[in-house]
């Protein structure tokens, strides 16, 4: 169940990033998510986010961009930073759901809205500073944002996270079978792939909640 909160997003220390995928300069070591700050919460302390930290960080990535290109072409460079910005982002935003888990359900909200805020703004700022079109589509970023998503759709469904990323595929998966069997047009055909669409879920369901109860 998502719920809306009034979201005011701070700045947070960033993480390092994952293996390059060329040789050459290391992946940017921001010294904070390459976030824009503008406001804060009175009630919730923060990092300060002075202006020049911005410029830094996006200064690191439009270096290694660079990098990247001297040793492919811009298409495969941009594959490579899209890869190293998954990473980065995927890391950070693991070290920063972890603590949620020992909070109640509806006292995470607020932070992970602030989370998914920082994914999505950071990395649009990365990709629209190297000229890189669809910084702001819903694919950019996919694995972060998954994290982020199962832990406020599924936060009161799934006792872990492990569990909540499965029910999150489970459910996306369902739904573009659910899309295929309407589409088939003998009603004995599409009764039946829906009832084998049941059985397969049902399945699903008890893998990720028997792998669940395995770990506690």
């Amino acid at each position: 169940m998502k719920t809306k909160f009034t979201i005011a997003l701070a700045a947070a220390a960033s993480i390092l990033a994952g293996a390059a995928f060329f040789t050459g300069t290391p992946a940017p070591r921001p010294e904070t998510a390459p976030t824009v700050i503008r406001t804060q919460r009175p009630e919730r302390k923060a990092a300060p986010a002075p202006e020049d930290v911005e410029s830094v960080n996006l200064s690191n990535w439009q270096s290694r961009f660079e990098t990247l290109q001297q040793s492919a072409g811009r298409e495969d460079a941009v594959r490579a930073l899209m890869a190293e910005l998954d990473a980065v982002y995927g890391e950070w935003v693991d070290a920063r759901i972890a603590p949620l888990a020992e909070l109640p359900p509806i006292d995470r909200y607020d932070q992970l809205n602030e989370i998914e805020i920082s994914v999505r703004e950071g990395s649009a700022a990365v990709l629209e500073l190297l000229g890189v079109e669809g910084g702001r589509h819903v694919g950019v970023l996919a694995r972060p944002l998954e994290s982020v998503t199962a832990e406020i759709e599924y936060a009161e469904a799934a006792p872990d996270h492990e569990s909540r990323v499965g029910l999150l595929r489970l459910d996306r998966e369902r739904q573009t079978r659910i899309e295929q069997a309407l589409a088939i047009t003998g009603e004995p055909e599409k009764t039946q792939a829906l009832g084998e669409l049941d059985a397969w879920y049902d399945a699903g369901l008890n893998r990720i909640f028997s792998a669940a109860d395995g770990m506690n």
